[in-house]
Parts: C-alpha cells; structure tokens; sequence
C-alpha cells in the first residue's frame, strides 16, 4: 500500500519538470516516428521500378505521409492526449494514470476493430488475448514513464530499468516494424495496419522515454524540440497539399500496389466498378458450339462420343500448380500416375488456367459453367466465404436430372465446406464430408477409400455416375511424406503432398481397372488453383499471378486419343465442351451458357482467357492472349503486362501506355469491364 500511495503522489518539483518536458517530447517523438515509417515505405518499391521511374522517389514518400496521417489519426489524438496529460495533470498521478489507461484500452479497442474488418479475423481468440496482452503492456508502459527519476536510486537494478527499459521498447519496435514487412507480405492489410499502429506508439513512447534516460541534453530544450515540431508539422501541411495533385496521384497506383499503407486504403472503401465504364452488350446470335470450340483452347471431341455412354469421374486436388509437377518439370518426380495417363492417352494442357484463385470463386465458375463474376454467387468481403446461390444450375444437378447418379467425396479441412463455402451440395444424392479438423497427413487415403466406396455402391445401380472428389494434400501447411525427396523447405514439402494426392489418385485408378470400369468412365482430374510462395509477395493463393493459376489438367476419355496441348484454356470451359455431347436437355443446357455467358466475352476478347479476383476489397482481372497477359487492378488501376512464353514466372513488367501492343491489350481490358459490367451476377454481403 506504500509503494502504491508514494507511486501516486505528487512529485517533487524536478519531476514536474520532467513531466512537462515528457509532454513536449511525446509530440516530438511520434511525429518523427511518422516520418521514418512513411519514408521506410519506398523500401516495398522493387528497385528496378524506382529505376525505371525516379520521381517515385520523392512521389511515394509524399503519399506515404499522407497516408500515415489517416490511419494513424486516432493514435496521433491518444498521444497528444498523453502529452496534454502529463503536462496538466503532473500533480494529480492518480487522476492522469487512469485517464490515461482508459485512453489506451479505448484506441487498442479501436485497433482491434479495424483488425476484425477482416472477417476470418472475427472471434479469433489468439488475437483478442494479444489485443488485451497490448493494452496491460501500454498500460504498463504508462506506469514506467510515470515513475519519476529521482526514484529509482542509483543501484544496478535501478540503472537497468532506468535505461533498458527505454532501449527494450525502441528495439521492441523495430522488430514489430521488421515483422510488418517479412509476415505475411501483402496479404493481410487489416492485420498489417494495426501491427503499425503498436509499432508506432511503441516506438514514440520508448523514444520519449530515452530522452530523459539519457544524456542526451539537446534534445531536452525545449526550442528545439518545439522547432522540430514545428519544421515536422509544416511539411506535413505541405505533403496534405500536394497529395490531391495529378502529378503526386500519377504514383497512387504503384503506392496502393506494394506499399503497407497504400494497401490499407482497401480497408476503408469498397469497390463498385464505378469508374464511367458503360455496359457494353453484346450480340452473340451466331455464336455456335463451333464458335466456342474454336476459341476455347480445348480439342475437339468425336462426333459420334455419347456422354450418356460414360461415367464422370471428376477429380479436384487442392492447389495444384501445373509448374511444381512433373509433368512440366520431370525432375520432381511427384505425378507418375499423371504421367502415365499422358502417356497412355490422356489429354493434358501446358496453358490451362483456373478460372480464379480461391475455391469459392474457381469452382462455382466450374460447376455452373460460366465466368466467376457472372455466377450466381453470394460472396463475403473476403472471397474465400461465400455461397452458390439455389438458383444457381450446377452440372451436378443437370446430370442428376438427366440419368445419372451422383456423388460427392470431399476434404472439410478447417470446415472449409460446412462453415466458408456453401452450396456445392446442390444436385448429389449423397454428400461424404471428410477430415474437418485437423487436417491428417493421410486425409487423401480416406478421400481415396471413399471414393472407392462409393464407387463399389455406384455399380449396383443401372445407370452412370457423376461423381466430384476433391483431395486436399497440397494446400498449405505442407507436410512430408517420403524419406526420398527433399523436405528442407515449404515449396519441397508442397511438391510432396502433390505427390501424396497422386499417389491417392492411382488407387482410385486402379480400382476403375480392377473394377472393369476404366473404359467407360471418362476421367478429369485439375487444380481448384493454384498455390504462391512469395514469388510476387503472397503465400498460399492470394493473387492471379501465373503461379496461382496455372493449374494441372488431364482428361481421360476411354476410346479418344488424347495428346498435350499447348493452347491456353480455362478449366470453366470443360463442361460446355463436355455436355455438348450430351443429350438434347444437357446440349440446351450448355449451349446457353455458351451462349449468353462465354460468348460475349469469347467473341469481344477474340478468345482471350480471363482469371479474375473477386471482392470489395480487393478486385482484379488478368487477360492472357497469345503470348501476352496483362493484370488490371481495380482499387489501385494499376495494369501489368506480361509475355509469359518468354516470362513463365511474370517477373517483367513490360506494360507502357505508349506502347502500341500494350494499348491493344489494355483496349481489351476495357471491353472486358464492358461486358462484365452488364452481365455480373454476384452479390457482396
């Protein structure tokens, strides 16, 4: 009770000194805080576009100021009310402290908010212990800067508080500021903003503190701590005047691209596409199954192939990206049952792209048949959530009503199918759901047993099955599985979990064989997407980069000689270009997607093939035609121009708006927000 009472008292007069000083040092520490970080925001610039285009040099950190004055307003008014604080209430300790700590639980609470804009944050009881870890620790750093020098004595322990405790906070926020740029790059804007805010306040308060655990008397007059103030706050005057002008907004692009605060303007706004594009409809009466045939990428199948004549076996397999198997690269040595279906064959395809990079997106583009941003879908502001709309006509349901069995065997990792994505379980008659939580390394053999189930149950029925399985290996985290292959890194890990899926793949297979089932059941097997590994900054699958998109395909059709094909495609257009085999109720069906949804885009596009990213947030779309692929970004109208024959990785960005290919192609893009605009189906809660 003693130590509480003297904590509290009132100081003598040379900590009332050091009270006011502390409150004209806070002002001066955050703004210069401020400063550092916006300027430390150039370093997300890559080098070669700073070289390219110098002005950015000066242009970001003009931006990044102002930036850093709107997210952080709310912190800026916590400090000065900290300063206001020690400065008017340095004989009321009692009063001040708990003033102060409601501050700080208010603005962690705020904090917390903007965290929790991202929805798969919301409940995470991680975050909301770390949140109120956050408030006792500034609470606690509060209390330090309250206890006043002249009591801490001159013993050893006394001295270490007096000037590591200072030394501990500002390394405490350089290692928050080094996590901000290493975890999780340019994937989680929510999480990156408040990661700042702490490191801001960290930062300014410890820096505060130093001053006057150290001998560091220049900084402790206060002309100069107010001229800094001052010189801090007219350049900031000046930053918040310039930013509104063409010149400046010339770089907003390139800021809201790679930056933690440009990227964090997506938290506030959502994006409507409405930027004076005007709905282009278009005519599409002529447009045939030849039509689409022609400009699809796919081969053309046999005239007399009847699909009521076969079983569909449709095979999903997380994340499986076409350059990490070794069907492009044989040294992996990770997809010899792929391998022997191309060799004994199967068609596969170099080029083929999912439709987008998220499973909601992707496989609702593939299983109604038409473009991601003309489904019928209910998405989240994060498109990972979301829901296939009853309305919505999925080839499973066209197939049930038309004869055929269906099932369905699937991972539930992390309740992905029964908590984030909905509706997949429209038109099959039986659902099995597997592996909800935690994902096992041997999920894929029980998919695979399953399905071999099901299967067995399929053949005492007279009539084809219909059925969806969707292996699980390769999507993150990564786990090894063979002694025989590396597994020092994620990606080495990754390329054995593809491994394992095939591996699971084959006893499906064989048991098609075994079953005598083989030479009447046509067989897909593709990537729902892609997966990332920092090659543009992203983990997982995050972007519409080459590498997560670029997916595996392989199609096996009993009695058809398949070979590998080269043209680009999208894995939305398989069932249109299966079912228009099929009979006269699957051939209306398919040909009215063609139709109304393909075609526009197909003949406008001259057949480019679309990847687009969906979301409020976030919301882009690449055009791959012939050798080019460019990349629009909605929030920031930033383009990319890639040539992927030359450039796999797209690694070089060759788009300049002067340039005459890139024009053509950027023509594209606007069509594209044309016709888009007058047919999108879904719907954003």
């Amino acid at each position: 009770m003693s130590f509480i009472k003297k904590f509290f008292s009132a100081p003598p007069h040379a900590s009332k000194w050091e009270f006011s000083s502390l409150a004209v040092s806070i002002p001066f520490s955050f703004l210069t805080f401020i400063f550092i970080i916006a300027m430390l925001e150039l370093s997300h610039i890559p080098v070669a576009m700073l070289k390219q285009t110098p002005e950015y040099i000066w242009k970001i950190p003009v931006l990044a100021i102002n930036g850093a004055l709107f997210h952080f307003r709310y912190h800026i008014v916590y400090l000065v009310h900290l300063s206001i604080l020690f400065y008017f209430f340095k004989n009321m300790r009692l009063l001040l402290f708990v003033t102060a700590g409601l501050w700080t639980v208010a603005i962690t609470i705020y904090s917390y908010f903007v965290l929790t804009s991202y929805v798969r944050f919301q409940g995470y009881w991680p975050f909301i212990v770390l949140y109120i870890a956050a408030s006792v620790f500034l609470i606690g750093i509060i209390g330090a800067m309250m206890t006043r020098s002249a009591t801490l004595g001159t013993t050893l322990g006394a001295k270490l508080f007096r000037f590591g405790f200072p030394i501990a906070l500002l390394l405490l926020g350089v290692l928050m500021h080094i996590a901000d740029f290493i975890v999780f790059p340019n994937v989680y804007p929510t999480l990156h903003l408040t990661l700042a805010h702490f490191t801001l306040i960290v930062l300014s308060l410890g820096f505060a503190l130093a001053i006057f655990r150290f001998p560091l008397r220049f900084l402790q007059r206060p002309k100069i701590a107010w001229t800094t103030i001052a010189v801090f706050a007219h350049l900031f005057f000046l930053c918040m005047h310039l930013v509104n002008s063409p010149e400046i907004q010339s770089a907003n692009p390139i800021y809201e691209r790679y930056t933690i605060l440009g990227q964090a303007n997506m938290i506030y706004r959502d994006i409507q596409h409405n930027d004076g594009i005007e709905a282009m409809n278009v005519t599409t009466d002529n447009f045939n199954f030849d039509s689409f045939n022609k400009l699809s990428g796919l081969p053309k199948l046999p005239s007399q192939l009847r699909l009521q004549d076969y079983n569909i076996l449709f095979v999903t397999v997380e994340s499986l990206r076409y350059d990490q198997t070794s069907l492009y690269q044989p040294k992996w040595k990770n997809t010899p049952v792929l391998e022997n279906l191309q060799r004994n064959g199967a068609f596969s395809f170099e080029w083929a792209f999912s439709p987008s990079m998220k499973t909601m997106v992707s496989m609702s583009s593939i299983l109604t048949m038409t473009y991601p941003s003309f489904s019928d879908l209910s998405l989240k502001r994060n498109p990972a959530f979301g829901r296939l709309r009853e309305e919505a006509l999925t080839v499973a349901e066209l197939l049930h009503d038309n004869g055929y069995q269906t099932f369905r065997v699937s991972h539930n990792f992390a309740n992905v199918f029964t908590r984030m994505n909905h509706g997949f379980e429209q038109g099959f008659e039986r659902n099995k759901l597997l592996c909800t939580n935690p994902r096992l390394a041997t999920c894929d053999r029980d998919i695979a047993n399953t399905t071999i189930a099901e299967i067995n149950a399929s053949l005492k029925e007279q009539k084809p099955f219909f059925g969806w399985v969707f292996l699980s290996a390769p999507h993150a985290y990564y786990l090894p599985h063979y002694d025989n292959m590396p597994s020092n890194t994620e990606i080495e890990n990754f390329r054995q979990e593809i491994r394992y899926s095939d591996e699971q793949l084959g006893r499906i297979i064989a048991h098609l064989k075994k079953t005598g089932l083989e030479k009447s059941t046509i067989l897909i097997i593709l990537g729902d997407h892609g997966e990332e590994f920092k090659e543009h900054g992203r983990t997982q699958h995050n972007s519409i980069y080459m590498e997560c998109v670029n997916v595996a395909l392989v199609i096996h059709i009993p009695g058809v000689r398949g070979t590998k094909q080269i043209m680009p495609t999208s894995t939305a257009y398989l069932f249109p270009w299966l079912l228009q085999n099929g009979n006269a109720a699957l051939r209306a069906a398919a040909y009215k997607r063609v139709n109304e949804d393909f075609g526009p885009m197909m003949k406008t596009l001259d057949g480019a093939v679309i990847t687009e990213l969906l979301g409020t947030q976030r919301s882009a779309v690449a055009l791959l035609k012939d050798d080019l692929r460019i990349h629009f970004d909605y929030a920031s109208n930033y383009y990319e121009l890639f040539n992927i024959k030359k450039d796999r990785k797209e690694r070089n960005n060759i788009f300049n708006e002067n340039d005459p290919t890139a024009k053509q192609m950027q023509l594209l893009v606007q069509k594209y927000k044309g016709i888009r605009k007058a047919k999108e189906r879904v719907t954003y809660k």
